[in-house]
């Protein structure tokens, strides 16, 4: 039982002590019942009074349990973005990579070409097939990374 319930309780019996005392049989007798139901009544309100810290300190422990599992929320919120942002980054400069080598593959291209190297042409072609189909895969990805961060809130 709490001090809280205990403190209404005695609130209670003091209330009904005194209200039994009202009714007429002795008038000293009476008066003494209602001094000690309005005792009681008292020390009904003492003992809630007690409880009130105890109450604010329950109240306070759960806001605060509350809180730290928000605070929770929002650090793995927060490590989500992170894996985001480098998955990001990692994609963006595979993607300088295959541009790059795309761009030197060309070159090559367009000098067996004009020595006419068929099969130096062909193995470069494959090379470029090649590097389009993976800077393709890392564009897509990068797509679904931006997708994500938005949703999560990148800030």
């Amino acid at each position: 039982m709490t001090k809280l319930t205990i403190g209404l309780s005695l609130i209670g019996i003091g209330v009904a002590v005194a209200t039994l005392a009202s009714v007429p049989v002795l008038a000293s007798a009476a008066v003494g019942v209602i001094v000690l139901g309005g005792v009681v009544g008292v020390a009904g309100v003492i003992v809630s009074l007690a409880a009130v810290p105890e109450l604010k300190r329950e109240r306070t422990a759960r806001e605060g349990k509350e809180e730290r599992e928000g605070e929770g929320l929002e650090v793995e919120r927060l490590a989500r973005v992170e894996r985001f942002q480098c998955e990001r980054d990692e994609l963006t400069a595979e993607r300088a990579r295959w541009s790059a080598a795309r761009a030197k593959n060309e070159y090559w291209m367009s000098v067996a070409s004009n020595y006419g190297d068929t099969l130096r042409s062909s193995e470069i072609e494959a090379d470029l097939a090649e590097i389009a189909a993976k800077d393709s895969g890392a564009e897509r990805r990068l797509v679904v990374v931006a997708a994500a961060l938005a949703a999560i809130g990148e800030n």
